[in-house]
């Protein structure tokens, strides 16, 4: 996904001078989505790997997991 944000980066950078408002406006919109979506996974992968940590969790009725 990375790999794919900064490609649409590029293209957007270099594409910017080129086309219609409405081109520019549907690449910005991708591009925006990839963030998002690379924002997203980056989040995930950080929660998924805080719950491996080595910490004794407790449930609301005080046991542990």
């Amino acid at each position: 996904m990375e790999e794919r944000l900064e490609r649409l980066r590029g293209s957007f950078a270099r594409s910017r001078e080129r086309v219609d408002a409405y081109t520019l406006e549907l690449q910005r919109h991708g591009l925006e989505s990839v963030e998002r979506e690379v924002s997203w996974l980056k989040d995930l992968i950080d929660d998924e790997r805080s719950r491996h940590t080595p910490t004794v969790r407790r449930t609301r009725d005080n046991h542990e997991e």
